[in-house]
């Protein structure tokens, strides 16, 4: 076990080292920290060098099974990949007239400028509207024209029954394809919003469903990938993606996570929601 400690001024780490994988984790530490340290012992406290000469050590213990770290401590080892901004004005009248809440308008505005963006407001403060308002303004500005969303079973038609009534750029119902085990092939070029949940996501992935071949009497039994729709780069131009409940993709050990980061570069727009988001 591994335990980090930052300090106040937050430009140093301590850490304490523990349990079986200690002699890894002291090797990987020696090589990146201490080459002019002096020893150290299982359980003591040591303080490391700056936060900026450390991240070649953190890329080494990720690596570790079981090692996890703060999202404060991960977040100042590695710099956050710098998100695209936008000169898109704010319009109230691109909403459509809905009555609208100091934060939720103060959301949207910000939302519209980036590229990619958290929401993690509390459950029932309009997360699905805020999203919503921000679409509305990217579509006018032309730079979307196709939406997924990937959500749990519950939300589905939620998402779908709200876009319905938020959106402002003439969505149509037959536009909206809501995918499920028995309609497999969403990403059509007259579907405009592709709804699913994250196993369909999963199950329609190219690099995910794998299927079992039956071997021949003396051969071993090995998986093929099957394809299961249409590739994600022929859907559209600009794309957008929307993960509800995007705390289920915390663990980047999951298959869900693995998927949905190796479809990541398809789109330009990316956001997530949670009300949970611990």
């Amino acid at each position: 076990m591994i335990i980090l400690y930052l300090s106040r001024d937050k430009q140093k780490l301590a850490l304490k080292i523990s349990g079986p994988n200690f002699n890894v984790i002291k090797d990987i530490l020696k090589e990146h920290w201490f080459k002019f340290e002096p020893e150290f012992e299982y359980n003591d406290m040591v303080w490391l060098k700056d936060i900026d000469e450390s991240k070649d050590a953190l890329e080494e213990l990720l690596k570790i099974e079981n090692f996890d770290i703060s999202a404060e401590i991960y977040s100042l080892l590695v710099p956050k990949p710098e998100t695209e901004k936008f000169r898109i004005k704010y319009n109230s009248e691109i909403l459509g007239g809905t009555p609208i809440g100091p934060y939720q308008e103060e959301t949207i505005k910000r939302g519209v400028k980036q590229s990619r963006l958290y929401l993690a407001h509390k459950p029932g403060l309009g997360k699905t509207f805020m999203v919503s308002g921000i679409l509305n303004h990217l579509v006018y500005e032309k730079l979307v024209d196709k939406i997924l969303i990937v959500a749990p079973t519950e939300s589905i038609y939620n998402f779908r029954r709200e876009l319905l009534r938020f959106n402002t750029f003439g969505l149509k119902e037959e536009e909206i394809y809501v995918a499920n085990a028995s309609r497999r092939n969403p990403f059509q070029s007259h579907v405009k919003v592709a709804i699913m949940t994250y196993r369909s996501f999963l199950m329609l992935s190219d690099e995910a469903y794998k299927k079992t071949k039956k071997p021949k009497k003396g051969e071993k039994a090995s998986k093929d990938y099957r394809s299961a729709c249409l590739p994600l780069g022929e859907w559209g131009k600009e794309r957008a993606i929307i993960l509800d409940e995007a705390h289920l993709i915390k663990n980047r050990k999951s298959r869900w996570t693995k998927v949905l980061h190796l479809h990541k570069h398809y789109f330009r727009f990316r956001y997530l929601l949670s009300g949970t988001p611990y």
